[in-house]
């Protein structure tokens, strides 16, 4: 699976050190009450989205805040950026969380979309 969907930590651990393993991007939804808290984790990869990457990683988030602030009728704030190694969003619709996540590491996996850190490469040659 390309993600972890769980409210269990013991879980989310896992999947990251498989994720470390096979040096795929970490995507995990965590259950926060009525919505999931999505994390990007590009450093089991040693790459970073590049401007390309960023923006459309902000273009999902931008749909999925949309989303819920669609169905609210109290504003609470939602927590979201996206950046080279690390993305979040703290508001996930349920219904939409399979499909975002499943975006997000679409996004992190096409070569177009990300460069190497050469950085974090040389530490761990």
């Amino acid at each position: 699976m390309n993600f972890v969907k769980t409210n269990n930590p013991s879980e989310e651990n896992m999947h990251w050190r498989n994720c470390i393993e096979k040096t795929m991007p970490f995507v995990s939804a965590m259950r926060r009450g009525k919505y999931y808290f999505v994390t990007l984790d590009l450093f089991p990869t040693i790459c970073d989205l590049n401007e390309l990457g960023i923006k459309l990683v902000e273009k999902e988030i931008n749909g999925e805040v949309n989303a819920v602030e669609s169905q609210r009728t109290r504003n609470h704030g939602i927590h979201c950026h996206a950046y080279k190694v690390r993305s979040i969003c703290s508001q996930v619709l349920p219904e939409r969380v399979d499909s975002f996540c499943n975006k997000l590491f679409e996004i992190s996996t096409d070569p177009q979309n990300i460069d190497e850190d050469k950085i974090l490469n040389k530490c761990f040659m």
